[in-house]
């Protein structure tokens, strides 16, 4: 009982602090304190962006890219920055593939999307995009990974549509009773060799 009471005045004293902090003040506080917030965010972008442009530089020198370097060049290529338009890399890549398929659509990012779409050959009725993907499965959201691209695509494509047409893989040749006996024959010959 007393501990409970200890909690509750260490949380009326936080709220407390709370409001003083953050609802207590004028209008006028609350903008200067905003403006001081804002010179050191106006400081910090800079710095970020001088950053920046010395990496860039330094990895101009010795030759090398990174992940995110190749995905904005090849977006560079394909695409008009200005306009949006396709370039003609796009135009003649897009007619040169029958198909364009990704696995893992899950971990694919709005950059990865977009340079995707450039190469893609779309009419009212056709579509040579194939996309393979598990919600469950996203790991790469430190690459900006964004699973959403594929929960819209699935949320909107249906197993009757005409172009965006949904297929669910919800068997597989890895779940056959013959594969599972197998494996299973093999991991128990291993524990028995092992034992």
């Amino acid at each position: 009982d007393d501990e409970v009471k200890e909690k509750r005045k260490a949380l009326k004293k936080e709220l407390t602090k709370l409001q003083n902090d953050y609802f207590g003040k004028s209008a006028e506080e609350i903008f200067e304190e905003l403006k001081k917030a804002g010179e050191f965010a106006r400081i910090l972008i800079e710095l970020s962006a001088e950053f920046h442009e010395r990496f860039l530089f330094e990895k101009r020198k010795k030759g090398v890219m990174d992940f995110s370097d190749c995905e904005h060049i090849a977006l560079s290529i394909l695409i008009d920055e200005k306009t949006k338009e396709k370039r003609d890399a796009a135009i003649e890549l897009s007619n040169y593939f029958e198909e364009i398929m990704v696995d893992e659509y899950q971990d694919s990012n709005s950059l990865q999307e977009t340079i995707l779409k450039s190469l893609v050959t779309e009419d009212e009725l056709h579509g040579n995009y194939f996309m393979v993907g598990d919600m469950k499965q996203s790991i790469y959201s430190f690459r900006h990974a964004d699973p959403t691209i594929f929960e819209k695509k699935y949320e909107s494509f249906s197993e009757d549509g005409k172009r965006d047409r949904l297929i669910l893989l919800d068997k597989n040749f890895r779940s056959r009773s013959a594969v599972i006996s197998s494996v299973n024959s093999i991991f128990q010959t291993a524990r028995r060799a092992f034992s």
